[in-house]
C-alpha cells in the first residue's frame, strides 16, 4: 500500500511536510514530481500550488484550476483516483473545516 497525502497549502509558503513526515516513518516520503509512479510502503505528498491526479498508477500534477480559495485538491484527486484504483482505493479525511473531500 503507497500512502498520498493532499493538503490545502499555501502557494507562497515552501512546504515542509514531507520533512515532517519523515521524521516519525521509516518509510520513503517524497513530495511528488510530475510522472512518479506510485509504489507500495512510500508517502507521496503534494507540493504547493498544484492539483494532482493519478493515472495508471502514476501521479500527475497540474497548474490549478480554479483561482486561490476555490480550489477543491482533495475532491479532484479522490475524481481521479476512482477512476483509476477503483475498489482498490482507501481514503481517509483529516479535516477541521470546509468541504473539501465530501463531493459525493
Amino acid at each position: 500500500m503507497a500512502f498520498v497525502l493532499v493538503s490545502h497549502l499555501d502557494p507562497t509558503h515552501k512546504a515542509l511536510l514531507a520533512e515532517l513526515l519523515q521524521r516519525v516513518t521509516a518509510m520513503k516520503v517524497v513530495e511528488v514530481t510530475d510522472g512518479m509512479k506510485v509504489l507500495p510502503n512510500q508517502v507521496y505528498v503534494i507540493p504547493p500550488n498544484f492539483d494532482m491526479s493519478i493515472m495508471h498508477g502514476t501521479l500527475q500534477l497540474l497548474e490549478p484550476s480554479m483561482p486561490r480559495g476555490f480550489r477543491m485538491p482533495i475532491d479532484f484527486f479522490f475524481r481521479h483516483l476512482a477512476d483509476d484504483r477503483g475498489e482498490k482505493s482507501i481514503a481517509i479525511i483529516l479535516s477541521g473545516m470546509g468541504t473539501d473531500g465530501t463531493l459525493a
